[in-house]
C-alpha cells in the first residue's frame, strides 16, 4: 500500500486557556522544546494490515496567510468541494468564532478555497465563512450551531435521507445532532435530527443538571455509518462517559435514531482509549460526593469518525480525545468486526506514537477527517489540533508539553496558581460560576 500523507491543521489561539483553568505550577520536571508547530518528533506508526501507511505529518500552509481556525480553539477539518468547481476545498469548523476579535458570534466553518489542482491542493490563507447560497431562504448568517463547550462545528458529510444528495451534519454539546439537508442548490438551514430515548428524554429538559442525565447526552460528537447492516446510516456518538451507537430506526427517507447503547468489544467490554492510573482514579474518588464517575472510555471528550480504515469491508472507528495528559494517543483505531452478538470493535491501538515517549502532536483536542488529499487513489488523514500561543505567537513550552503537566488545568470554579513559577508571559483564564457566563481575565508577569 502506498504511503499517505498525515496532514496537520493548527488552531492559533488567542485564548486557548479560555476553556481550561490555571493552577499552581507543577512540580514535575518538564521539557521545554525549542521547536515550532511543525517540529514533530520521530513517529512510530502501527502496522495495520490493509490500512494506508502514514507518512510524517505535513503542515497545511497558505501562500499569503496562515491556514488556521481561531475563536476559542478547536480545528475540525473537512475536505469538500464547497463552491462546485470540481476541486475540494479545505473546511475548518470553529468553536467560538469571533472571540479572537473580542466578540463571540457563533460557531462557524471557515472555507479555504482550493486555488491549486486535484493533485496538489493549494490555499492562499484567505477564507470565507460557509453560508447558504442566495437562492436558499435562510436567516442571512453563516451556517452555525449552538455549542456551550468543547466541540465546535465538526462538519461531516453523508446522505442521511437517501435522496442522492450529501447532507452536512455536526454533533452538539448538549446532545442534539444538527442536520443540514443537501439539495441541488446547496445545504439548507440546520434542523435537529429526531432522537428517541424513552429512558432519557429530551437533552434540554429539566433534568439537564443531573449527572445521570448528563452522562447520556453531553458532548454528543457525531459520526455515521451502517453498523446494523440494514442499509441505513446509524449514529455513533462520543460523549463524556462512553462511545455509543444510536440505531437508525426510521425509514430510508426519514431518519430517526433510537436509544444510545454502548459500543462494545467482542468480549462485551466498553471501548477504551485510556486505562486510568491510581492517581487519576483518586481524582474521581475524592469528588464522588459531587457525582463524578470515571468515564468508562478512559476520557470524557471523545470524537469518533466512522470509516473502513483497513479496507476489509467492515466499518472501523478513528477516535480522538482531549489529548491533555500522558497515556493518551493522538488518534486511536478501533477495528470493526462482525460477531454472533452483533457488530463489535476490537480495543484501541494508536495510529502512531512519538518514539521519544513524549507528545506526538502539539496542542490538544485533535479532530480527524479521512480524504484522498492529492487524488492519487489512497486515503489521507487530516488532523486539526489546538495549539497554544502567547501574544499571538506559537508557544513550544505550552504546546509540546501535556496540559495537565504544565499547570493550566484544575477543577472547575477554582483558580490557584503562582505566576512566578510558570513559563508563560501572559495568558487568558476563563472563570466559570454556576448559572453565570464565563468571565475572561488576562494575566501577565
Amino acid at each position: 500500500m502506498e504511503k499517505l500523507k498525515l496532514i496537520a491543521i493548527t488552531t492559533l489561539l488567542l485564548m486557548q486557556a479560555a476553556f481550561i483553568l490555571a493552577q499552581s505550577a507543577t512540580k514535575k520536571k518538564l521539557s521545554e522544546p525549542k521547536r515550532g508547530v511543525n517540529g514533530f518528533p520521530e513517529l512510530a506508526f502501527t502496522e495495520i494490515p490493509g490500512a494506508p501507511k502514514l507518512s510524517a505529518p505535513v503542515l497545511v500552509t497558505g501562500t499569503e496567510k496562515l491556514v488556521v481556525s481561531e475563536g476559542m480553539g478547536l480545528a475540525a477539518p473537512a475536505f469538500y468541494d464547497w463552491d462546485g468547481d470540481g476541486l475540494k476545498d479545505l473546511l475548518i469548523g470553529e468553536f467560538g468564532s469571533g472571540t479572537e476579535n473580542g466578540r463571540y458570534i457563533g460557531n462557524f466553518i471557515r472555507v479555504y478555497k482550493n486555488s491549486g489542482t486535484e493533485a496538489k491542493p493549494e490555499f492562499t490563507g484567505n477564507y470565507n465563512y460557509a453560508s447558504p447560497p442566495f437562492d436558499i431562504l435562510s436567516n442571512g448568517t453563516p451556517y452555525s450551531v449552538d455549542q456551550y463547550c468543547c466541540i465546535g462545528f465538526t462538519p461531516q458529510f453523508i446522505d442521511l435521507n437517501n435522496d442522492g444528495q450529501l447532507d452536512m451534519i455536526t454533533g452538539q454539546y448538549y446532545g442534539e445532532v444538527s442536520w443540514f439537508r443537501g439539495s441541488k442548490k446547496g445545504f439548507l438551514p440546520g434542523e435537529t435530527l429526531p432522537q428517541t430515548s424513552p429512558a432519557e428524554g429530551d437533552p434540554r429538559n429539566g433534568q439537564i443538571r443531573k449527572k445521570a442525565h448528563q452522562y447520556y447526552w453531553l458532548y454528543s460528537s457525531a459520526s455515521f455509518g451502517d453498523l446494523t447492516g440494514d442499509g441505513k446510516p446509524d449514529l455513533v456518538v462520543g460523549g463524556i462517559m462512553a462511545l455509543c451507537l444510536s440505531k437508525n430506526v426510521g425509514r430510508d427517507s426519514e431518519p430517526q435514531f433510537g436509544k444510545r447503547e454502548m459500543l462494545l468489544d467482542p468480549a462485551g467490554n466498553p471501548l477504551k482509549v485510556h486505562e486510568f492510573t491510581q492517581e487519576e482514579l483518586k481524582y474521581y474518588e475524592d469528588r464522588k460526593s459531587l457525582g463524578y464517575i470515571p468515564p468508562l472510555s478512559g476520557n470524557d471528550e471523545l470524537s469518533p469518525y466512522v470509516v473502513d480504515w483497513d479496507g476489509d469491508g467492515a466499518l472501523d472507528l478513528l477516535v480522538t480525545n482531549t489529548y491533555r495528559n500522558k497515556g493518551l494517543a493522538t488518534v486511536d483505531f478501533f477495528k470493526g468486526v462482525h460477531t454472533q452478538n452483533g457488530y463489535r470493535f476490537q480495543q484501541a491501538v494508536p495510529l502512531f506514537i512519538a518514539k521519544n515517549n513524549g507528545k506526538a502532536f502539539p496542542g490538544s483536542g485533535p479532530r480527524v477527517f479521512v480524504t484522498d488529499w492529492n487524488n492519487d487513489g489512497v486515503n489521507d488523514l487530516l488532523i486539526g489540533t489546538s495549539v497554544q500561543t502567547v501574544r499571538g505567537e506559537f508557544n513550544s513550552y505550552l504546546s509540546w508539553n501535556w496540559e495537565k503537566d504544565h499547570g493550566i488545568i484544575k477543577d472547575p470554579f477554582i483558580l490557584s496558581f503562582d505566576l512566578s513559577k510558570t513559563k508563560m508571559d501572559e495568558f487568558f483564564v476563563l472563570f466559570f460560576r454556576p448559572g453565570q457566563p464565563g468571565i475572561a481575565a488576562l494575566y501577565s508577569k
